[in-house]
């Protein structure tokens, strides 16, 4: 099923580059933007110098290009269309082969990023900031990231099966994922009391918490609980998914010719 992904990768390769200059056409604005302020302001912005502004942009474009899947409207499409009962006679679970999917086809696009932007934070920083022993942690830290943001898209394109339109939610949440996971600008450049707020909701652990671990020279006890509190997060919405799929399936109907 992971290999469907990663050829479907491979096949429309177009599609797939266009994807990738897309976000990298992003980045660049968010950059132009933050030099912009660096220079109105005349120093660093809280606690970051322009160079680690840079790495941190650098760093969430390279996780975006893993986080950013449309596993909710692949199916929402299906629920609609009917295609799910063609899936439920194969020999697989439904879900499981969406994420497994989306994952592989994500996981080139990662690659590519990776490729793309590691030589640039290096040239950066003058050092590869992606140390040994951080590297475990760190993928750890991206799948349970992954498993977060695909549950919600999951959990939303599953309630096709009560809504008409699905999608109008996706692009919902779409909208607070981007103001409250760190990708605009770094989440503990709010105002403390919405910091410690933003830090407990799930948004922070896709994108802000995973950055964090690699831009940081050590691993502080704040990461830890915010490992904790991901990994509880994933367990919580992998089992609201399971649930509502469950539901879903007692509302598919299915005519043969």
């Amino acid at each position: 099923m992971a290999r469907i992904g990663w050829l479907e990768g491979l096949e429309y390769r177009t599609e797939f580059f266009m994807s990738i200059l897309s976000w990298g056409i992003r980045l660049l604005i968010s950059l132009f933007l933050w030099f912009a302020i660096v220079q109105a302001k005349g120093g660093p912005i809280g606690t970051y110098s322009f160079q680690e502004i840079l790495v941190y942009f650098f760093l969430i474009q390279i996780i975006s290009s893993l986080h950013f899947t449309f596993i909710g409207f692949e199916i929402s499409k299906d629920i609609h269309r009917g295609d799910i009962a063609n899936f439920l006679l194969k020999p697989f679970h439904y879900i499981l082969f969406r994420l497994s999917h989306s994952l592989s086809y994500q996981f080139l696009r990662l690659l590519i990023s990776v490729i793309i932007f590691a030589p640039i934070i290096i040239l950066i920083t003058g050092k590869l900031a992606f140390a040994p022993w951080k590297i475990p942690i760190f993928f750890i830290s991206m799948l349970g990231a992954y498993l977060i943001n695909a549950s919600f898209q999951i959990i939303i394109g599953l309630s096709s099966f009560w809504v008409v339109n699905a999608t109008r939610f996706l692009f919902t949440y779409f909208a607070i994922l981007t103001m409250a996971s760190g990708i605009i600008f770094p989440l503990d450049l709010f105002p403390p009391q919405l910091y410690t707020i933003a830090t407990y909701l799930p948004f922070a652990h896709i994108f802000y918490f995973p950055v964090k671990m690699m831009q940081s020279a050590t691993f502080e006890p704040l990461f830890y609980q915010a490992l904790a509190i991901q990994w509880i997060y994933v367990v919580a919405l992998l089992t609201v998914v399971t649930g509502f799929y469950r539901l879903g399936l007692r509302k598919v109907e299915s005519v043969g010719r």
